[in-house]
């Protein structure tokens, strides 16, 4: 069997909850630092420290599913209320990300103003860029058709497909699909996904595939949600929210890229200019 078809047959889902062994690890863990002496405060401020450190000592890592509430409640003998408001305060710190119908996840690093591209929310000054944290969902080779064979062009080795789910803000989650050709970017199937998560793809494209991204067309509709897209968003299958198309060129004029953004209902202002010139972010 060629590296290829390895390739087209690997769908790589990263979103699996703790094996049994790690939850018994971080149960153990977190029971031990909340027994400690020297720990005081509420229940749920001694449990927020106690995750915090399990983070720091790598118990926990960016992308882990956290145990459901009334498991991880169960497992550290506290109560639901205790889990639920602890759960609460990390996620307006954003450290960790809770999303509708999936779970609550330990996010990944916080992208920079300049690391974000597509989906700077702008904070009521609009001029700050909130801070998102981004997810891999998973990642695959997909065939045409579709609007990414339409303007990518056909390709015999299929598209690789990335799936993000990407925390704005701790106030919502957005979902995209990024397309690249599959002759030139299977590479992708094998990163590390904190790889991808800490730096977002154009950064990926430049600085592992040496391809810069010299300009984009964006397009932005309100369209039905699609069923699998509404449960990482939270919207309801069919009600209306915003479909951002965007369409990446290298210097060339040649299609690189095709990502198609899903964003929920929001008064949250979305700037769509991207972060100065093309040029002046490539020099940077």
């Amino acid at each position: 069997m060629s590296q290829i078809e390895k390739t087209r047959q690997r769908s790589i889902s990263e979103t699996a909850g703790l094996s049994k062994s790690r939850r018994a690890k971080l149960n153990t863990y977190l029971r031990r630092h909340l027994g400690e002496k020297q720990v005081h405060g509420a229940k749920h401020a001694r449990l927020q420290a106690a995750i915090l450190a399990a983070i720091a000592e790598g118990v926990l890592g960016a992308g882990d599913q956290l145990p459901p509430e009334p498991v991880l409640a169960d497992g550290v003998g506290l109560s639901l209320g205790t889990i639920r408001r602890c759960l609460t305060h990390l996620a307006n710190d954003g450290v960790v990300s809770r999303e509708h119908g999936r779970g609550t996840f330990i996010t990944g690093l916080t992208l920079t103003k300049n690391e974000v591209w597509h989906m700077r929310f702008l904070e009521d000054d609009l001029t700050t860029v909130r801070p998102i944290y981004q997810r891999v969902l998973g990642r695959e080779i997909v065939d045409g058709p579709g609007a990414w064979e339409d303007f990518l062009g056909p390709n015999r080795h299929g598209f690789v497909r990335i799936r993000r789910a990407v925390n704005v803000d701790s106030m919502f989650i957005c979902h995209s699909d990024f397309y690249l050709p599959g002759d030139h970017f299977l590479g992708i199937m094998e990163m590390d996904p904190h790889e991808i998560e800490s730096v977002g793809m154009k950064h990926v494209l430049r600085l592992t595939f040496n391809l810069p991204i010299a300009r984009v067309q964006k397009v932005s509709q309100i369209l039905p949600t699609p069923e699998d897209m509404a449960a990482v968003i939270g919207v309801e299958p069919g009600h209306p929210s915003q479909r951002l198309e965007v369409r990446s060129y290298s210097y060339e004029n040649t299609p690189t890229s095709y990502q198609a953004i899903w964003i929920p209902p929001t008064a949250v202002p979305l700037d769509l200019s991207g972060p100065g010139s093309m040029a002046a972010n490539q020099k940077g």
